[in-house]
């Protein structure tokens, strides 16, 4: 990365580190030292999280005999 780990903020670590061995470990670090809270950390991420549901399903308008 072109700045340094250690100056990404939480969320950024959060998005970052799938893709980038050293800002796993500055995350795996923040989470040994307390300076994250992965409960709180979860929760936000499940609450941006975009929750859509599916459209019911309708039956078929006109009843299609079969194998007659």
């Amino acid at each position: 990365m072109s700045i340094p780990v250690n100056a990404l903020k939480d969320d950024e670590l959060l998005h970052y580190a799938q893709f980038d061995p050293d800002v796993a470990a500055e995350l795996q670090r923040r989470f040994a030292d307390g300076s994250i809270d992965p409960g709180r950390e979860s929760e936000e991420l499940r609450d941006e999280t975009p929750r859509k549901n599916p459209p019911p399903v309708r039956p078929h308008p006109i009843p299609i005999a079969c194998c007659d």
